[in-house]
């Protein structure tokens, strides 16, 4: 427990200090930056011996890792290029190394490319998304960093296409990620979202007596878990409050920000980043009747919080109109992990590392 105490009193002095340096681009701070904030959260993740479905996985590891490439076009229910992953790998501890390395540093790259604030974009991923993907889901986890690079080509769909293959070697779910496609890159007036937020919620009166039908169309063996899973968590579907509004606001700030600030306007790529995060709650509420859709599927367009975050935070002029809105949201993140460490602590705490153990 005391390692996530210590990355997070690093992470939140550091974002402190690069809001009121307002994002310095000085390379020295870039390379501190790099040891003090990026380095731990990549250093617990490859090292871990803990999280969720770590001896799932180790068990996986061995049965692809005896049976060979065969089982590339077997029955083994993995995705063909984790499968591949594991065949390659000499051991379990290097399939984590390599896993936790390519999916963080493809997530830091576009950080540190795209966001105003790099460290508390870092903030928000240690938040909202370390210990479920980077140290549990771990398939899910290196499709989404993939995903979210495939940003830096928003212009080229023929790029975000491959990109949206490569990542469902991984995990089938980034399939949703099609979606991003035909998501609008420019600005609408309030009434096209307010318009959509009616629709979800009819979709959550309709869709669930569609989901088996749906389930048939989907790759491998996609459909028939997705059936399990929906099996095994039905009637658990709600949602959060908190939750709910804290994306409502952030949209609704980005929002008012757009209309009011000349310099939102002439980046695209901000409205895209809005658009695609709006489509989060657009899920979250159409679906909420299925965690596995609604939490998942929707995880990869609720990501680009780590980008719209530091993005609405650079649109306040007054610091401390930045600083407020900072500790608002960063205290809703803190709530939120805490917890989410009571309810699956146990997968997490004590933090254990292999380093101690080999």
């Amino acid at each position: 427990m005391l390692i996530y105490i210590l990355i997070i009193i690093l992470l939140i002095s550091f974002s402190f200090l690069e809001i009121l340096l307002d994002g310095d681009k000085n390379p020295k701070i870039r390379f501190l930056n790099f040891f003090l904030c990026f380095l731990p959260i990549l250093l617990i993740v490859i090292f871990r011996s803990t999280g969720f479905d770590f001896n799932a996985y180790y068990s996986a590891f061995e049965t692809l890792h005896a049976s060979g490439i065969k089982d590339l076009t077997g029955d083994i229910q993995f995705e063909p290029g984790f499968i591949f992953l594991n065949v390659i790998s000499p051991s379990f501890l290097f399939l984590i190394v390599l896993i936790g390395s390519f999916s963080l540093i493809l997530k830091y790259v576009l950080i540190n490319k795209l966001s105003p604030y790099p460290i508390v974009s870092l903030l928000i991923l240690f938040f909202s998304y370390v210990l479920i993907f980077e140290m549990g889901q771990i398939r899910q986890a290196l499709a989404m960093g993939i995903l979210l690079y495939a940003l830096l080509f928003y212009k080229e769909k023929k790029k975000i296409l491959l990109l949206i293959v490569i990542a469902a070697l991984f995990h089938y779910s980034s399939l949703i990620f099609l979606l991003a496609l035909i998501i609008p890159h420019d600005f609408k007036k309030w009434y096209y979202y307010v318009s959509l937020l009616l629709v979800a919620n009819l979709l959550f009166i309709v869709v669930e007596p569609l989901l088996h039908f749906a389930a048939g169309l989907l790759p491998g063996f996609s459909g028939s878990k997705l059936l399990l899973y929906y099996e095994m968590e039905k009637g658990e579907g709600s949602i959060s409050i908190p939750l709910l509004t804290s994306r409502l606001l952030l949209l609704a700030v980005y929002y008012w920000l757009r209309v009011k600030n000349d310099s939102f306007q002439d980046k695209p790529l901000y409205d895209y980043i809005f658009n695609l995060y709006f489509f989060s709650v657009f899920i979250y509420l159409g679906f909420s009747f299925f965690p596995q859709i609604s939490g998942r599927g929707g995880a990869y367009f609720a990501i680009f919080e780590i980008l719209l975050i530091p993005i609405v935070l650079k649109g306040f002029e007054l610091i401390y109109a930045r600083v407020l809105f900072f500790v608002f949201f960063i205290s809703i993140f803190l709530l939120t992990f805490i917890m989410f460490l009571i309810k699956w602590g146990e997968s997490f705490i004590p933090y254990t590392t292999w380093l101690f153990e080999f």
